[in-house]
């Protein structure tokens, strides 16, 4: 590995899939439209963890917070996808602080 560069990338093959799920997730947020309930937990997802700013403009989403926020909030599947979010974070910060708290109590 070349030392100049911190992050490795895999370029995929096939982007099509890739494709559907954006196509899938603009339908859901932007076309006004009654969405599966798969669907509904991907809007979810990706508005829990931070991935609609990354994949959609800003000026976008701002138009369409309100039915982002119902489809997130509102719906069953949107408070599961929050709670798995939150439950998975409250996981990895265990994780990052337990390794620090053996240490130090075993070396007193």
């Amino acid at each position: 590995p070349l030392w100049v560069f911190t992050s490795v990338r895999y370029p995929e093959r096939d982007a099509r899939a890739e494709r559907a799920v954006r196509e899938r997730l603009r339908r859901a947020i932007f076309g006004g439209e009654e969405t599966g309930p798969r669907t509904l937990v991907l809007v979810a997802l990706c508005h829990a963890t931070g991935l609609l700013k990354r994949n959609f403009a800003k000026d976008e989403l701002k138009g369409r917070k309100d039915r982002i926020e119902r489809i997130a909030k509102g719906e069953a599947a949107g408070k599961m996808a929050e709670e798995a979010v939150q439950a998975v974070q409250a996981a990895v910060m265990v994780a990052a602080v337990m390794p620090a708290v053996i240490v130090s109590t075993t070396s007193t």
